[in-house]
């Protein structure tokens, strides 16, 4: 083997090195900011802050104007094709980060419940782990599973929202539960046609679809049942990991 290719082997895996240390660096950075959101959603229930909707309303308005200033910043730099393969805080991290800031402030400002919150933010931190983890089709698939997670936790509040903001959050949340599983079987098969998938994704895909339009129907017929729903995603989205995880090995 001549010295040039010997070279080229070590700085490709210098290069591989490199990447991994810096996508440990995101997750850890990740956790960190997880663990902070969901002390200061704890401790702003325990300690009466409810009592203080101009507070929250100033909180999201601020993680408002953040989110739409990181997603301008972010669309308007995509286009410059910037490589920040290899930079532990990069312009899509922000952007996600303050979306999911935003969302939870509303949330909280509309529902107050620390512990629901405090489980979504783990579900959306679950979801970055697929993506650095598995990527393609797989994290897709769990993005379809997420949708349909959040719809259904946001559902599950039908009868007892206290305003017509919530009220109305609560509707549109039915209707996505409906609407995610229906676009997610669709998607799938155009896929599936033009051979981007294997048809093997409608064995995972299916079934969440009928689970997510399974707690819709219970959102409107009887909403305290919606958790047995949401246990079952969560139960069958497990399963389809493990096996998943078992096949790449």
């Amino acid at each position: 083997m001549s010295t040039k290719n010997i070279k080229e082997k070590q700085a490709k895996k210098e290069a591989e090195r490199a990447l991994e240390d810096v996508k440990l660096y995101r997750l850890m950075i990740e956790f960190g900011l997880a663990i902070v959101l969901i002390f200061l959603m704890i401790a702003g229930e325990n300690n009466g802050l409810a009592l203080m909707p101009k507070a929250m309303g100033a909180l999201v308005i601020v993680s408002g104007v953040l989110f739409a200033a990181s997603a301008l910043f972010y669309t308007f730099n995509k286009k410059k094709s910037e490589d920040e393969s290899l930079k532990v805080i990069t312009k899509a991290g922000i952007f996600g980060n303050a979306a999911v800031l935003f969302f939870a402030a509303v949330h909280f400002y509309l529902f107050w419940d620390a512990q629901m919150l405090t489980v979504a933010v783990i579900a959306a931190l679950v979801l970055y782990l697929v993506h650095n983890i598995y990527g393609g089709s797989y994290f897709a698939y769990s993005l379809t599973a997420g949708a349909g997670f959040a719809a259904l936790q946001t559902a599950e509040k039908s009868g007892h929202t206290i305003t017509t903001l919530s009220t109305l959050v609560v509707n549109l949340a039915i209707a996505a539960a409906f609407i995610i599983p229906a676009a997610a079987i669709v998607i799938a098969l155009v896929k599936i046609a033009g051979k981007k998938v294997s048809a093997k994704i409608l064995v995972g895909v299916i079934p969440t679809a009928a689970i997510i339009l399974a707690g819709a129907v219970l959102a409107i017929v009887n909403p305290a049942a919606v958790v047995y729903a949401i246990f079952a995603l969560i139960a069958f989205y497990l399963v389809s990991t493990v096996a998943y995880t078992v096949k790449m090995m």
